[in-house]
Order: structure tokens, then C-alpha cells, then sequence
């Protein structure tokens, strides 16, 4: 009987990269992705980059059941190209499902030997009173939060835009991992539109919160971890 697991091998991991782009240099770090998801890499061309280039790529990565990657846009400005996968930045929202996906995605890097840094980004109605104070209830409030997210190498927070938050966050790592629930819907994935919408600096994974639950639930066995 084929199951969602066998899609997702046969579907494997779409990689999305400019039409014009080189992708020769980013190609050891999309091996080490690949490996990291357990899916074999399949480069998609897309045009430059403009009016319209955020909802493509939302429009493929929406029909894809497993990860999509995306590269750094033609001419963005990035540090260095990784050769390898050191630290990762997962972004979250404190959402009850994001910060349960976030839980096993920073498991999982940890046992493929990534460090990980949890970047959770609140805005002016998310964000509690208390959140920067230094009394008891910021301290207990910023422990919870820790434990909620299954208390990564690293926990930061932030208050505004994403985009901005989150490309300032990711720069000097080697791989942005966003959790979604692949509504691309008008109104809806605000946080990978602001992503998408700022630029793509640094390789971001776009990755089903449904995925991650089926595919990084049943042991360290399960899409190539050691």
C-alpha cells in the first residue's frame, strides 16, 4: 500500500533558484539539505525575480507535500556560501502548532549534528506586556516559552515585521527554516509573504508543519537522521 512517505521520496525536495542564477556553488549545501530532509534535490528554475516571484514560489511550495528550498535571489548580498550545515535559524510565531513543529525540527537537527538557533518574532498583538521586563513573571513567561519550543541551543525574541526580523536574524547562518501550513490563500502564510517579499538572503527551508509531524515523529531513524 503506498503511503504519504513514498509521495514525499518520489516527490522529492523541490529546490527553487532564479532562472539566470548559478547553482553550481550552492550545490553542497543543497546535498546536506537534502540529506537532512531525506529527500533527493530537484532544481526548479523560476523567472528573475519581481511581481510575481513571491506568489510563484508560494504556488509551488503549497503543491508540494515535503520541504521546498529556496536560494538567495540573484544579486542578493550574502556573507559567504556554506559548504557546510552548521547553524540553522528556526523561525517561529509561538503559535501552539508552530512551536510543537518547531520542537522536533530543532530534535532533529541536534541529532544530524546542526546547531539551531529558535528566532521567535512577536508583533504589537502577540507580544505580552511583561516579554522585556526582568521581573518574575519575564522570567517565568520567557521559561515557558523555552519549553514550549522544546528549549533549542539558542532561544531569541524579537517584536516586529518578520521579513526584516528574520533576514537580519538568519544572516550569518547557513539555513532559515520556516514552518507552514501551505494555505497560500490571499491573507494567509503572512510570514513567509514578509520572508519572500524582503528578499531571500539566506537558503530558506519552507517546510509542512504536517511533514514534519508524519515524517520526524517516528525516531531518528526517519529522513536520514544518524
Amino acid at each position: 500500500m503506498r503511503t504519504n512517505a513514498d509521495d514525499d521520496r518520489r516527490q522529492g525536495m523541490a529546490v527553487l533558484v532564479e532562472l539566470c542564477d548559478e547553482t553550481g556553488l550552492w550545490q553542497p549545501l543543497v546535498a546536506e539539505v537534502g540529506r537532512l530532509v531525506g529527500l533527493d534535490a530537484s532544481v526548479l528554475a523560476l523567472p528573475a525575480a519581481g511581481e510575481g516571484w513571491a506568489a510563484a514560489v508560494l504556488r509551488i511550495a503549497a503543491a508540494s507535500t515535503g520541504p521546498v528550498l529556496v536560494l538567495p535571489q540573484r544579486g542578493a548580498v550574502t556573507p559567504s556560501v556554506p559548504v557546510h550545515l552548521d547553524r540553522a535559524v528556526i523561525a517561529s510565531d509561538d503559535s501552539r502548532d508552530v512551536a510543537g513543529a518547531v520542537r522536533l525540527v530543532a530534535l532533529h537537527l541536534l541529532r544530524s549534528g546542526v546547531r539551531s538557533t529558535v528566532l521567535v518574532v512577536l508583533t504589537g498583538e502577540t507580544a505580552p506586556p511583561m516579554w522585556e521586563g526582568t521581573g518574575h513573571h519575564a522570567t517565568a513567561w520567557r521559561s515557558e516559552l523555552g519549553r514550549r519550543h522544546g528549549r533549542p541551543d539558542r532561544l531569541e525574541v524579537l517584536t516586529g515585521r518578520p521579513g526584516p526580523m528574520l533576514r537580519a536574524g538568519a544572516e550569518h547562518s547557513d539555513l532559515l527554516v520556516l514552518l507552514w501550513h501551505r494555505h497560500d490563500a490571499e491573507g494567509r502564510a503572512s510570514v513567509l509573504r514578509d520572508v519572500l517579499d524582503d528578499g531571500v538572503v539566506t537558503p530558506s527551508l519552507l517546510v509542512p508543519i504536517e511533514w514534519v509531524e508524519r515524517a520526524w515523529t517516528r525516531g531518528p531513524a526517519m529522513a536520514g537522521a544518524p
